[in-house]
């Protein structure tokens, strides 16, 4: 049985675990979060079936950004954290001294 060719490539997103991408002379790292990739057609359809990848389709322009007026209103509302994450108190206006 002759082994399937596929020609081109296809852009996938890593979803589970991390996969070896060569970058040259070099195989770089990439996990869940990362950017998608773009891979050969039929590693990509490997790496779909394993279910380490999903393909990447395209999205329309009006979901890419969101709403702009919902992003400094949602950080408006934000409970202001620390260093160690715990919440801090807002801060206050300074009284005048000898009241």
């Amino acid at each position: 049985m002759a082994a399937k060719t596929t020609t081109g490539t296809v852009a996938v997103r890593i979803i589970s675990g991390t996969y070896g991408l060569r970058d040259g002379q070099r195989i770089r790292g990439v996990r869940p979060g990362d950017d998608p990739i773009t891979v050969p057609t039929a590693e990509g359809q490997r790496l779909v079936d394993l279910g380490i990848a999903e393909y990447v389709t395209a999205e329309p322009e009006a979901e890419v950004g969101g709403t702009p007026e919902a992003e400094p209103e949602a950080e408006a509302t934000a409970t202001p954290k620390g260093r160690s994450g715990r919440k801090v108190a807002a801060p206050t206006e300074p009284k005048p001294l000898g009241s």
